[in-house]
């Protein structure tokens, strides 16, 4: 068995769900398992995911976004889409928050709060971090609309499977309590520096407690190899992500220690404030949310069909378990020739009229408004436009 540890990788390593190798031949790559079944490589190479996080180097290399689910009818070239995220932002960005640190609550969440920016903050209840400000957490953080992610009950690993199963399973449970009636599907990480003894894949893991991993995760700190250090790195990446119309996720340690993994309080709140300067393009989605709404676009088809002049049926058929995918998705009208953006009406339907809302993309008019992420059906009216 090879032992399943949390690796911050060397340059040259690669890591793979069932232990951390050099890239190397077969023979070589065979050998070295066999070595790791009963050595523990050095700790040092401890990270926070089972898969490689992208480096800067790896963040130019990202591939182009998947396309958005869309028809238009022939006649009137009206086009329908679900935009690639909510509201037609150009990308989306998640603020992760690890280990319970108690400047999370202390200063992150106030601030994000005061913004109406979304936090996800990855807890750890069986730990002091937590337990000292239990009272906090569970109104201030709550209250202000962050989200909470599994990051284990006390961040130590797991010797066997069974131990594995409660401290993952136990800090689901704990988060689903404080959010009744809410979707089970939460962000996750196993925590750096831990070493999970487990001969389950983690891909059961994941389906038994939910779990959800967030993409293109970028470290901030003010040591460390990879990590975004400075404002100009910071906005190189955000602007990265706009361009590619990615999600790109940010992730913190302690705010206020300017060292090691820890940034000042002073360049935590330069980020924010640059952030707020773009939030036209931007969505400040939480990681289980920005999952969904992913997830949801990529599982999703959209048809048009005409049903009389100037009136259209959108259909959508959603992919995805609404139980576990609820978030709202963005869908788009594109308006050319006769049709009148402002003059738009659409009804679901049981015939409720949508509240929708105007702008311009791309050189056209176009109407957007939200949907649920189920099977259905929108009509379309319109008026004619005067020229």
């Amino acid at each position: 068995m090879c032992e399943v540890t949390e690796w911050r990788y060397p340059q040259g390593f690669s890591l793979s769900r069932r232990c951390a190798i050099p890239r190397r031949t077969a023979t070589e790559v065979l050998g070295v398992c066999l070595v790791a079944a009963v050595l523990t490589l050095p700790a040092a190479f401890c990270q926070e995911r089972t898969k490689a996080k992208p480096t800067p180097s790896d963040a130019k290399k990202q591939v182009a976004p998947d396309p958005e689910p869309s028809a238009t009818d022939e006649q009137s070239q009206v086009t329908a889409k679900i935009t690639r995220w909510f509201d037609g932002k150009a990308a989306a960005v998640s603020l992760r928050f690890d280990d319970s640190n108690p400047t999370h609550i202390l200063i992150a969440v106030p601030l994000l709060t005061q913004h109406q920016m979304v936090g996800t903050f990855l807890i750890n209840p069986g730990r002091d971090g937590y337990k000292r400000h239990k009272d906090k957490w569970e109104t201030e953080a709550i209250r202000g609309g962050h989200e909470f992610g599994n990051h284990t009950m006390h961040h130590r690993g797991a010797k066997d499977d069974e131990e594995a199963d409660y401290e993952i399973g136990e800090c689901s449970k704990f988060i689903w309590n404080l959010f009744p009636g809410k979707s089970k599907l939460l962000a996750f990480r196993s925590g750096g520096g831990t070493t999970w003894n487990i001969q389950k894949p983690w891909s059961h893991y994941n389906k038994k407690w939910h779990l959800v991993y967030d993409e293109h995760s970028l470290g901030v700190g003010t040591e460390g190899e990879g990590y975004v250090r400075s404002m100009p790195q910071f906005k190189e990446r955000l602007d990265q992500a706009l361009k590619s119309g990615l999600w790109v996720t940010f992730y913190y340690h302690q705010i206020g220690l300017e060292k090691g993994l820890g940034i000042s309080e002073a360049f935590f709140r330069e980020q924010v404030e640059h952030l707020r300067s773009r939030r036209d393009d931007l969505w400040f989605a939480g990681i289980a949310q920005a999952h969904k709404y992913q997830a949801e676009r990529r599982a999703a088809k959209v048809s048009i069909r005409r049903l009389a002049e100037r009136r259209l049926e959108i259909a959508l058929a959603a992919g995805t378990d609404v139980a576990l995918y609820d978030q709202a998705l963005t869908m788009e009208l594109a308006m050319t020739g006769t049709w009148r953006a402002d003059r738009v009406k659409v009804a679901d339907a049981q015939g409720r009229v949508l509240k929708t809302r105007t702008a311009q993309s791309e050189g056209r008019q176009v109407v957007r408004f939200e949907v649920p992420p189920v099977n259905g059906t929108m009509t379309v009216s319109g008026s004619e436009s005067r020229r």
